[in-house]
């Protein structure tokens, strides 16, 4: 028998749920303010405020069937967002004095993480506890230990330029203080980079936290772009960027790299379209610089899809090099943006190559690229050394000699395509071969410049039959201070190479062949002849 109700619960009114409030708090769960064009909760977490067509007016919503439409991949009728209403919800980031620490609001949802174990934090010798307290994303112990491991580790293995100079403290720091998503993006990266060393959990789950909440931030930042209400292209090309060095330092196989500097490249456009006044700052060259070296360094095979992850790219030489006389110019390219910039002609050139192949001939067009391309390679001289430190102009010099000798066998690689067993292509190669060896063994690869040779190393250790040449460059790839997955997983793509038993299995051309049977997705990028045309669209 069913106990009698008490007094107090039978004159209390029923209260149904309420069935209203914007779609991303009903899809959480949360109670919204309902609040227009922009609730405060899709505000505070970055989130993209959307109200079904039935909201748009005074009245309330009687349709229920909005959760059923969405599932099914149907439309729920969003309301569009007037930009003049956004402008009094949403305020532009402004960019702090250089001695300033303040930051934007806080970005709710950051991520709740415990606390990280004595081990880890004890291997940081640097805590600056005054300069992070008032940061929002650096608030938990293990965010906190991901930035200290950036500023003490990863930006000196990403930099070629040591010392107080290096733009990925200088340049990058001021800017993720000023702007939460450049400091996700941060984080994300020096969490890619303690991942390689660390099995903690904590770690892993912090460094894929910031790295959602960089792209949250990014697709809300991109809405109030649309609008017309915020634009800050640096800040978005900065953080696509970073974006590119999380997934190279983590060694993702699947191409993800592609999706952002495909992003990247509609913010170059913008950032070169500036004023000379504003050109002429030191990010931007940075910035520029980071670009070309990704887009040209992607290129380590002509054997795919050549319409697959395809990434636009322009050298941009005429930009770049007005940043010559930076102390920050070379972070990157160190002493050889010449021969980088020349990468995807060569890989251009290799596209060509197969499909002639394919038709059995071969062009007075293609002998003749090639003939000028090696006359580019073989001519260019490295720039006289402006670094007072002797150690590190002879590892420039040397790095950059790998560097001529490296693009030189992919120009050859590319030309012979599908014939590596070709007499004539492996005299070439073994020639350029001899020359380097010795200058391999006796590179440091602890120099700054070191970040740089990733790829020389994979033309060159692809090209090498010999078991003794490939120990030496295995030694080397392994001494250096390198602790990243990206590096692990490029040995490995070489160890795939060099025991494989197919007579195919050489060269630039093999790399292309083993990374397509081990199911790895290369990124390719295309020249446009010609300069940046900042009126025209990507």
């Amino acid at each position: 028998m069913p106990r009698p109700m008490l007094a107090a619960q039978r004159l209390r009114p029923r209260r149904s749920r309420v069935k209203t409030g914007c779609i991303y708090c009903r899809l959480r769960r949360k109670k919204c303010d309902e609040r227009k064009p922009i609730c405060s909760g899709c505000d505070r977490n970055k989130l993209i405020c959307s109200w079904t067509s039935t909201q748009c007016g005074h009245g309330r919503s009687l349709d229920m069937g909005w959760r059923t439409r969405l599932e099914s991949g149907q439309g729920v009728g969003l309301e569009a967002v007037d930009p003049s209403e956004l402008t009094a919800t949403i305020q532009p980031l402004r960019a702090p004095p250089p001695t300033s620490v303040a930051l934007t609001p806080e970005v709710a949802g950051q991520p709740q993480l415990k606390g990280a174990s004595l081990e880890m934090k004890l291997s940081l010798s640097h805590e600056r506890p005054s300069d992070l307290s008032g940061i929002p994303a650096l608030r938990n112990p293990t965010s906190r230990i991901l930035f200290e491991y950036y500023t003490n580790e990863t930006a000196h293995r990403l930099s070629a330029i040591p010392g107080p100079d290096n733009p990925f403290i200088t340049l990058v720091l001021p800017v993720a203080r000023s702007d939460s998503m450049v400091m996700d993006a941060v984080l994300a990266v020096g969490g890619a980079h303690l991942c390689s060393t660390t099995s903690d959990p904590e770690v892993k789950s912090a460094s894929f936290a910031h790295y959602g909440l960089v792209l949250r931030q990014f697709k809300y930042v991109l809405t109030q772009v649309n609008s017309g209400t915020i634009w800050k292209p640096v800040h978005l090309l900065l953080t696509t960027l970073m974006l590119c060095h999380v997934e190279s330092i983590s060694g993702n196989t699947q191409g993800a790299i592609f999706h952002h500097l495909r992003a990247s490249s509609q913010f170059v456009y913008n950032i070169i379209a500036l004023s000379s006044n504003q050109l002429n700052h030191r990010l931007h060259g940075f910035l520029l610089e980071m670009y070309a070296y990704f887009v040209s360094v992607v290129n380590i095979t002509a054997n795919t899809d050549s319409d697959y992850r395809m990434v636009i790219f322009d050298p941009c030489t005429h930009v770049i090099s007005g940043f010559r006389n930076s102390e920050i110019y070379g972070a990157m390219f160190g002493y050889t943006q010449g021969l980088i910039e020349l990468i995807p002609s060569i890989c251009k050139l290799g596209y060509r190559r197969i499909a002639e192949e394919s038709r059995e001939e071969c062009s007075f067009e293609s002998i003749a690229l090639y003939k000028s391309l090696g006359s580019q390679i073989q001519a260019w001289q490295a720039p006289p050394s402006i670094y007072k430190d002797k150690d590190y102009a002879c590892n420039l010099d040397a790095a950059a000699k790998i560097y001529q000798n490296a693009v030189l066998i992919f120009l050859h690689a590319n030309f012979y395509g599908s014939n590596v067993s070709e007499p004539a292509l492996l005299d070439l190669v073994d020639t350029s071969i001899d020359s380097l060896l010795p200058l391999v063994k006796s590179f440091s690869t602890h120099s700054s410049i070191a970040s740089t040779m990733l790829w020389p190393c994979m033309i060159i250790g692809s090209c090498l039959r010999h078991v003794e040449q490939r120990n030496v460059l295995r030694a080397s790839i392994l001494a250096s201070p390198f602790n990243m997955t990206g590096v692990s997983k490029a040995i490995q793509i070489l160890d795939w190479l060099w025991e494989d038993g197919d007579l195919c299995s050489y060269g630039p051309y093999g790399l292309g062949a083993i990374m397509e049977k081990h199911k790895i997705r290369p990124c390719s990028s295309q020249e446009i002849i010609g300069s940046y045309n900042a009126d025209s669209p990507k």
